[in-house]
């Protein structure tokens, strides 16, 4: 009697529930069915056991009661087939699913019958199942925020649970996945929250994918957390909540199951993101009084999402429709900047990415980026981070070797005071790179650098900032100057970064071994990817990676901001004094910038508005520095006659000059062991100063015009200027078209590859034996015949653009737009320095009788070529 009574108020509950979600027909249809399986239910489970209390749900293919066992009093959800011809084969597989799985954040089932009615050979099941309590699906859960009466205090603690949630849900799905079972029904109501920890329920239409080729005819989802190319696929529906039988294509599980999360996350940014704007309009206090705690809640949002974004893949927003739902107050702008970004390819990545939403501080990764660090060295005005393990590395013979290598080479010789070292610069701009990138990771107002950057990325980037002077040599830029292509040290640096050698029968461990064991494998394997030169690295399509070797090499990069002062200090200069580091590494932020078809981008280092005049002044203070000190006419008169000396040997003597490196500097006791596939010139730099390697260049070269211009160079005997291609020396249009004409075929003499050398060698022949023939030149202190050979020596500088674009970043939108600055010495928007044209010079013995017009010059130029 007692069961009767019970079974008739369940019965009435279930159809006050049929009533309520607007099923009045269907239950008129699946009544008698229904009393037959509620009463084999009770028959089976209920008993005496359990006391039905409420009928919690009727979904498309089960009835969800809730009952209470009578004697521990725990809480159960009993799942009963609704008597539909689809609804058994779900439950059935939602059991099998569950039944097989554990996991804090899934359900837990407990029990399981079968069930028949008369006359219908469906078998249909019933299933006992764990029940959360007092749980809220997390739409719910989020907006009790606002029932609260919320303070920006509490709007911070809530979002941050938020994001925990948010991992335990990327855990759970990635232990799904990982047994290849698919929920595909994500979506806020589907997930249980008590406590901060979440439950994903309602396995209905999830799938076990035994092997990732089986074809699955049939998926559900709920429409409005569908992926809208799912959505493309459908053949044929009825209403917005079914199972749709897929006409053609293959979609990705993986890519159903994060867009729905996607547009999970979303809903509830927007309750977050109306909390926000409900507490700056009920405000009492001054908006500045909160500023700080109202941009912490702001930056949170933003950084969720770009999580949301790159869950949805930007390609979801190619559908109108969806694009269109979305509230302006989500930032449609943001989502057009953000085009480019990847989308996961699995959840580890999604959880990764919402660990560092709490890391707001690098210092409590890595001792390095501590702002007050008692481990430092003092290089000139830095305090660079000298912890343990990075003496290991400054004590290493490929980098402390860095020390007998001056920074300028040959600007010594008009600059007595050039005297710093490389090793002292590759200090500094491993100072500045932690500076760039702890101002990125730490901005408040932009959360795209750290929502990318992994902990491993940036502590190989500084890294690399620490090593990329590694493969420097005794006046390696000199050399490169000279347009030669052998004469390159970024190879050699990726080389040594990785080379083990032997001293005194012991094995010395690479720099690469010390990374990996004091930061890891990870790291160590991608440090010398910020070694490659910078036209290597150009085209990668490695956002992230990108605007790191931007904080390496671009037109703000560490690097300049620390040889530019540390130059000018060390030479007595004031210009580059009023750069304002401060105000530009603040102001650091990445740039997105689209390719020219629109259809892909790639991250560069930007400014906002706040520091386009610091990164202004870092510009005009390196073209000032180029104009007077490293292009200075006396500084390129000596790297001249040595790229002139190089030229002279030919290809031969610079293969024999290659030989002879590898007899002198390999044959040292630590050093037998190197072995390279080709060996450079910059060879040199493993035991050689700037004097022992011209000193044995000296002695190496064969011919006698070489070794005497080596020679001079270290009497410091220079060339004087002859004559300048200049076209701000021209000013008839005509005459500075034929300057330009010469000057183009000139620099085409670099770009002939192996053959440069041998027609910058015949050239320089053609003009000596031109002008000795064609004017009277007098030589004091020379031979004659060795007058006619190096008399005059042609200065070819490589073509170099030193104002290269600034991007001005706007934050709120993360949209970006490019300044060409243009040349404070030239006005040349492109940013071409005006020293960089060729020289004549001629040798300092000899003199012409009546020195020629620069019309005279020009044609002797013309006629040379």
């Amino acid at each position: 009697m007692v069961h009767e009574r019970s079974l008739k108020g369940t019965l009435k509950k279930i159809e006050d529930k049929y009533q309520k979600k607007g099923y009045s027909e269907a239950w008129v249809q699946e009544r008698v069915k229904i009393e037959e399986l509620i009463t084999q239910t009770y028959e089976l489970i209920i008993a005496d056991k359990y006391e039905v209390n409420e009928c919690i749900a009727v979904a498309g293919s089960r009835i969800v009661l809730k009952m209470t066992d009578r004697t521990n009093k725990k809480e159960y959800a009993l799942k009963i087939s609704r008597p539909l011809k689809d609804s058994v084969g779900m439950l059935q597989e939602e059991y099998s699913i569950l039944n097989s799985l554990y996991h804090p954040n899934l359900i837990q089932i407990f029990d399981k019958k079968d069930l028949i009615c008369k006359n219908d050979e469906i078998n249909y099941l019933a299933t006992v199942e764990e029940f959360v309590p007092g749980g809220l699906d997390l739409e719910k859960w989020c907006k009790t925020l606002i029932g609260s009466e919320p303070t920006p205090d509490t709007v911070i603690k809530h979002i941050n649970d938020f994001s925990v949630i948010l991992e335990q849900l990327a855990d759970v799905l990635w232990y799904l996945h990982k047994n290849e079972v698919y929920h595909c029904d994500i979506k806020p109501e589907n997930i249980l929250v008590k406590d901060n920890s979440p439950k994903l329920v309602d396995f209905g239409y999830s799938h076990r994918i035994y092997l990732k080729e089986d074809p699955v005819d049939k998926i559900g989802f709920t429409w409005d957390f569908a992926l809208p190319k799912l959505r493309e696929f459908i053949h044929k529906y009825a209403s917005k909540d079914a199972v749709f039988t897929l006409n053609e294509g293959e979609i990705s599980y993986l890519r159903i199951e994060q867009y729905a999360l996607g547009r999970t996350l979303e809903a509830c940014l927007l309750i977050y993101q109306d909390t926000l704007n409900y507490l700056k309009e009920k405000a009492k206090e001054p908006e500045d009084a909160r500023a700080e705690l109202y941009q912490d809640v702001n930056y949170i949002i933003n950084y969720l999402k770009l999580i949301a974004l790159r869950l949805k893949g930007v390609d979801s927003y190619e559908d109108k429709l969806a694009f269109q739902n979305i509230p302006d107050r989500f930032n449609k702008e943001m989502i057009r900047s953000l085009q480019y970004l990847e989308q996961y390819s699995c959840w580890k990545e999604m959880k990764r990415d919402l660990q560092k939403l709490r890391i707001d501080n690098l210092a409590t990764i890595a001792p390095e980026w501590q702002s007050k660090l008692g481990s430092t060295i003092r290089i000139g005005e830095l305090d660079v981070p000298f912890t343990t393990r990075v003496r290991k590395l400054y004590n290493h013979i490929f980098l402390s070797r860095l020390a007998n290598v001056s920074q300028l080479g040959m600007i010594a010789y008009v600059y007595p005071s050039a005297r710093h070292s490389r090793l002292e610069h590759s200090m500094g701009t491993y100072y500045y790179s932690i500076q760039y990138i702890k101002a990125l990771w730490e901005q408040k107002d932009d959360p795209l650098f750290r929502c990318l950057a992994q902990i491993e990325e940036v502590q190989a980037a500084t890294l690399g900032a620490l090593f990329h002077d590694i493969g420097q040599y005794p006046h390696a830029h000199d050399l490169e100057d000279s347009s030669l292509s052998n004469f390159k040290h970024e190879t050699l640096s990726q080389q040594l970064y990785k080379y083990r050698y032997e001293q005194h029968d012991e094995e010395i461990r690479s720099l690469y071994d010390l990374v990996s064991e004091n930061w890891g494998r990870t790291v160590a394997d991608q440090v010398d990817r910020y070694l490659e030169s910078s036209k290597e690295a150009e085209g990668s399509n490695d956002l992230i990676v990108n605007i790191l070797r931007n904080i390496i090499s671009s037109s703000i990069d560490a690097d300049k901001l620390d040889y530019l002062q540390r130059d000018a200090a060390n030479l007595g200069l004031s210009y580059p004094s009023n750069i304002e580091v401060d105000r530009l590494v603040l102001s650091l932020r990445p740039a997105i910038i689209p390719d020219k078809s629109g259809q892909t981008g790639h991250i560069q280092l930007g400014v906002t508005s706040k520091g386009i005049l610091a990164a202004r002044s870092l510009m005009s203070a390196r073209e000032n520095m180029f104009e007077r000190v490293y292009w200075h006419k006396t500084v390129r008169s000596f790297k001249a006659m040595l790229m002139n000396a190089l030229i002279i040997e030919g290809p031969e003597g610079i293969d024999s000059l290659q030989a002879k490196v590898k007899e002198i500097v390999f044959s040292q006791s630590y050093f037998t062991s190197l072995k390279l596939e080709k060996i450079y010139p910059e060879s040199f730099h493993l035991v050689y100063s700037d004097i022992l390697f011209l000193d044995m260049m000296y002695k190496v070269l064969t011919d006698d015009s070489a070794k005497i211009l080596i020679e001079y160079i270290l009497k410091r005997k220079h060339y004087h200027n002859a004559f300048e291609l200049s076209s701000s020396y021209w000013k008839p249009q005509g005459d500075i078209k034929r300057v330009e004409e010469i000057t183009n075929k000139l620099r085409d003499l670099t770009k002939a590859g192996t053959q440069s050398v041998e027609k910058i060698r015949q050239f320089t022949d053609n003009l000596n034996n031109l002008l000795f023939n064609q004017y009277e030149i007098t030589h004091k202190g020379i031979d004659g015949r060795l007058a006619r050979k190096i008399g005059f020596i042609i200065d070819l500088p490589p073509e170099r653009v030193l104002g290269k674009s600034l991007y001005l970043v706007e934050p709120d939108t993360f949209s970006s737009r490019e300044i060409v600055p243009e040349s404070l010495l030239t006005g040349n928007k492109e940013g071409v320095v005006s020293s960089l044209f060729p020289r004549l010079y001629m040798h300092p013995d000899i003199s012409f009788q009546k020195f020629p017009t620069k019309n005279e010059f020009l044609n002797v130029l013309k006629e040379a070529l």
